[in-house]
């Protein structure tokens, strides 16, 4: 039977997390849903509050969402590091590299 798409929308690692925790509550989770439960315990830098708090933060600092997200999974440590999350988007602006660095550093803390 054919599903249909109904809305995308752009979530990181600990939100992928949770969505698959909170289905596997319904029943048996299918080999590809294991899996990709397995792959965000293993790589998700924050957790999912911490990661929510963060894409928030980087969301007020008009950081555009698949931008603001690749940067919750990655946790880039430099300028190159960022930079390279924006190339499909556009160039980011001195002001939007120094936000998101330092939110980095100030959600990259253990």
């Amino acid at each position: 039977m054919a599903r249909k798409i109904l809305d995308e929308q752009h979530i990181n690692i600990s939100q992928v997390e949770a969505v698959i925790k909170e289905r596997k509550k319904d029943g048996e989770l299918t080999y590809e849903q294991k899996k990709t439960l397995q792959y965000a315990k293993e790589f998700r830098k924050l957790d999912a509050k911490k990661a929510k708090e963060m894409l928030e933060e980087l969301e007020a600092a008009e950081i555009d969402k698949a931008v603001a997200v690749k940067i919750v999974d990655i946790m880039p440590r430099n300028k190159s590091e960022l930079k390279v999350l924006y190339s499909k988007h556009h160039v980011p602006t001195e002001e939007e590299i120094k936000s998101a660095l330092e939110l980095v550093k100030k959600y990259g803390k253990d």
